[in-house]
C-alpha cells in the first residue's frame, strides 16, 4: 500500500509540473504569435499608405481616376488597422507613443494625397505637381517609414527574447516528460518489486506458519500419546499394588502366597518410583535446575555396578550378559557418580528389556586418547532406520517394539541430556529391525564446562 501510494504521488508530482510546462509552453507561444501579429500589423499599416500614394501618383500622371482604386480603399480602412494595432500594442508604453505619432503622420499623409488628388481633377497636371514639389509628402513618408522600422525593432527584440523562452519552455517539457515516463517505469518497477517481495515474504510466512501448526498438531499428538502412556504406566503397577494390598488386608491370601504378593507390590513399587524419577528428571532437565555432585569417579566401579544391578533381570529373560570392564587398575574422571550409574543402568536396562531370551548383551569400556568409550552392544530387535535419527527424542517409542515393552520415552532422552552435562556424546548404531543395536557413549576424563548447568538440555530441546 505505501509502495502503491508513494507511486501515484510521484505521478500526480509529475502531472502537476507536466502540467505547469505546458501552460509556460503555451503562454510563450502565444507571445511569440502575439508579437509576430504586431509585425503583420505595422507591415499591413505601411502598406496601405504606400498603396494610397501609389494610386495618387498614377491618378496625378494619367488623371485616369482607375489609378485612384488603391487610394480610396487605404483611406476608408487606415482607421481601423490602426484601431487593430493599438488593441495589439496595448502592454508597450513606447510602441503606443510612436503608434500615436504614426497615426498623426498618416492623417497628415492622407490630407497631403487628398489635396494632391483635389488639384489634379479640379486645376489639372500642373497644379497637382506644384502640391507634389513641395516635397511635403516624402518628408511624411521617410518619417513613418522611420518609425514603422523602430517599432519593428522592437517586436523584433521581444520575438528574440520570447523565443528563446518558447524553446527553453519546450525543452524543460520534453525532460518533464521524460522524466515523467521514467519515474513512472520506476515507480510501476518499484511497485512490482515491493509486491514481488511482499509476496514471497507472505509465502515464506504462510509456509513457516504451516510449518509450525504442523509442529502443533505433532506436538499435540505426542502429548495425548504422552498421557496415555503415562496414564497406562502409572495404572498397571497402581492396580497390581491395590490388588495385593487389599488381598492382604481382607486376609483373603493363603500363606504361601504372601510373599510373592509382597514382591509384586514391591516390583511394581519400583516401576512407580522410576517413572516418577524420570518425570522428575525430565522437569529439572528442561528447566535448566538439574545440577551435578561432582568429584572423582571410578568409571570402571560405576559400570560395574550397574551390571550388578541389571543381572538379576538378565538371567530371569535368559539374556546373556556379558562385560569388559579392566579391574586392575582405576579408571578415574570427574563427574556425578550416581547420574553416570543411572545412565548405565537406563542402557543395559533397555538393551535387556528389547532382547529375546538366548540373546547376548555385550559391554566393553576402553580407555582412548581423548577419554573412555563405552559400548553397549545387543543382539535384540534392532531399531528401523527411520527412527533411528529420533531414538533419544522425548516421547519418542519405536513402532516395532511390543506394545508390552513400551514405555513413555524419556529413559533415553535423559541419558542422552546426563551425558552431554558431562562433557560427553551418546550414539545409537543399528543394522536394521532384527538386527540388534549398539550405544556407543564417549566421556572426557574431566568434566566439561557445560556441566555446571543444565543448559544443554534446554538448548536442545527449546
Amino acid at each position: 500500500m505505501i509502495g502503491f501510494v508513494g507511486a501515484i504521488v510521484v505521478l500526480l508530482a509529475m502531472l502537476f509540473v507536466g502540467l505547469g510546462n505546458l501552460h509556460d509552453v503555451y503562454g510563450t507561444t502565444e507571445a511569440v504569435a502575439h508579437t509576430y501579429a504586431v509585425k503583420a500589423a505595422l507591415e499591413q499599416l505601411l502598406s496601405k499608405i504606400v498603396d494610397a500614394e501609389t494610386g495618387e501618383r498614377g491618378f496625378m500622371i494619367t488623371g485616369d481616376g482607375k489609378h485612384l482604386e488603391p487610394y480610396e480603399p487605404a483611406r476608408m480602412t487606415i482607421s481601423t488597422s490602426f484601431a487593430e494595432t493599438r488593441t495589439l500594442i496595448a502592454d508597450n508604453r513606447d510602441q503606443q507613443v510612436d503608434l500615436d505619432r504614426l497615426s498623426t503622420l498618416s492623417d497628415r499623409k492622407f490630407e497631403e494625397l487628398s489635396k494632391a488628388v483635389s488639384a489634379r481633377r479640379e486645376s489639372g497636371f500642373p497644379a497637382a505637381q506644384a502640391k507634389v514639389a513641395d516635397n511635403v509628402g516624402k518628408q511624411l513618408m521617410d518619417e513613418m517609414r522611420v518609425i514603422v522600422a523602430r517599432m519593428e525593432a522592437r517586436e523584433d527584440a521581444l520575438l528574440a527574447v520570447r523565443s528563446a523562452d518558447a524553446a527553453r519552455s519546450y525543452r524543460s517539457a520534453q525532460l518533464t516528460r521524460l522524466v515523467a515516463i521514467g519515474a513512472g517505469l520506476l515507480a510501476a518497477i518499484g511497485l512490482f518489486v515491493v509486491t514481488l517481495r511482499y509476496g514471497i515474504d507472505r509465502l515464506r510466512a504462510t509456509r513457516a506458519l504451516e510449518g509450525k501448526h504442523g509442529e502443533l498438531r505433532e506436538a499435540l499428538q505426542l502429548k495425548d500419546e504422552f498421557v496415555a502412556l503415562v496414564s497406562h504406566e502409572l495404572r498397571t503397577p497402581t492396580a497390581t499394588i491395590v490388588g495385593w494390598a487389599r488381598m492382604l488386608e481382607q486376609h483373603t491370601m493363603r500363606p504361601d502366597r504372601i510373599e510373592a504378593a509382597i514382591s509384586a507390590i514391591n516390583r511394581n513399587a519400583d516401576s512407580l518410583r522410576q517413572l516418577i524419577d524420570d518425570l522428575m528428571d525430565t522437569s529439572q532437565l528442561v528447566s535448566g535446575r538439574m545440577r551435578l555432585a561432582v568429584g572423582p569417579v571410578d568409571l570402571g566401579d560405576v559400570i560395574r555396578d550397574a551390571i550388578d544391578a541389571v543381572r538379576l533381570s538378565a538371567d530371569n529373560k535368559g539374556v546373556i550378559l556379558t562385560d569388559s570392564v579392566a579391574q586392575d587398575h582405576p579408571l578415574l574422571m570427574q563427574g556425578d557418580a550416581g547420574r553416570l550409574k543411572q545412565v548405565v543402568w537406563n542402557v543395559l536396562a533397555n538393551a535387556i528389556k528389547f532382547t529375546p531370551a538366548g540373546g547376548h548383551v555385550t559391554v566393553v569400556l576402553t580407555a582412548t586418547d581423548r577419554g573412555f568409550r563405552l559400548e553397549v552392544s545387543d543382539t535384540g530387535i534392532g531399531i528401523d532406520p527411520d527412527f533411528l535419527p529420533h531414538v533419544f527424542e522425548r516421547f519418542r517409542q519405536a513402532t516395532n517394539a511390543p506394545t508390552s515393552q513400551r514405555g513413555i520415552g524419556l529413559g533415553l532422552a535423559i541419558v542422552r541430556h546426563l551425558v552431554e552435562l558431562h562433557g560427553g556424546r551418546i550414539t545409537a548404531e543399528s543394522a536394521g529391525v532384527g538386527r540388534g543395536s549398539t550405544f556407543v557413549i564417549e566421556l572426557p576424563p574431566m568434566l566439561a564446562a557445560q556441566a555446571a548447568t543444565g543448559s544443554a538440555w534446554s538448548a536442545a530441546q527449546g
